[in-house]
């Protein structure tokens, strides 16, 4: 654990010197790159607030802003495209869940125990499962697709199950790449095993920079998530509202220079 916190701080020190490199994203535009440190950074007191699967999230001392390094896994919930009933979507059926305790799925009678619903004609994706994410807007129907949030167009973030640390969904954060000297707002869409912290949307990888393929993408270390309790409304976002408010609360909290002092 200590060596891999060690390579994570090494990369973060490289990151700090260097010039933003140009971005793999086009529609992420050159303010989010991790502008060169001119200055010592702030001093910053966090406490550990509670540890998943052996990675510490930090409470910082006077935001109750929420710090934790790990990797990203790709979550592509809540993208019409994903789960296909003969396990042709974007991503393995089986994380769905299993018939009789379907997690990400919409079932006929709303429970885990249901049967998938099948996109109709007129749906995005006919043929597919309707793919769900905790995160939905309530003025839409349930087996509506666009009920959910879209994995592939909004970056998003996802927390443990019972590990919010006070976190809820529709929070705003900003999310770092320390390898590629990238970051993105994101807002918090989707809860995952309560053993396990790391997970980001389609959108949110290809906005850092991580190969952003379901079954094969992702990365293992080196992604920092600061995350804002109490800066959202319970309720998905567009794009454009999700990237501003997200960056406002960031500056707001010190901006980069706070999170270099964080990551001392």
């Amino acid at each position: 654990m200590k060596t891999k916190i060690a390579l994570v701080f090494f990369f973060f020190t490289l990151v700090i010197v260097s010039l933003a490199i140009p971005h793999r994203n086009d529609s992420f535009s050159k303010s989010h790159a991790i502008e060169p440190a001119n200055a010592p950074p702030p001093e910053c007191r966090k406490l550990i607030k509670f540890e998943v699967g052996g990675v510490p999230v930090w409470e910082i001392s006077g935001s109750g802003a929420l710090l934790f390094i790990s990797g990203m896994a790709i979550n592509a919930d809540g993208a019409p495209n994903t789960y296909h009933p003969e396990d042709k979507g974007m991503d393995f059926l089986a994380n769905a869940g299993t018939p009789g305790n379907w997690r990400s799925l919409v079932t006929h009678n709303g429970r885990t125990s249901g049967v998938p619903v099948v996109q109709g004609p007129l749906d995005p994706f006919p043929g597919f499962y309707i793919s769900t994410t905790a995160l939905f807007d309530p003025t839409k129907p349930i087996t509506e697709p666009g009920c959910y949030v879209d994995s592939r167009r909004v970056p998003y973030f996802v927390l443990p199950m019972g590990r919010s640390g006070g976190a809820r969904l529709g929070d705003l954060g900003v999310v770092i790449n320390l390898r590629k000297d990238l970051k993105s707002s994101a807002i918090y869409a989707d809860i995952g095993p309560c053993n396990k912290i790391g997970e980001g949307s389609i959108r949110l990888a290809n906005n850092l920079g991580i190969d952003s393929d379901p079954r094969r993408g992702g990365v293992s270390d080196g992604i920092v998530y600061l995350v804002f309790p109490d800066s959202g409304n319970d309720k998905p976002k567009p794009f454009e509202e999700i990237e501003s408010q997200a960056m406002e609360q960031f500056e707001r909290w010190g901006g980069i220079e706070r999170l270099r002092g964080c990551l001392q």
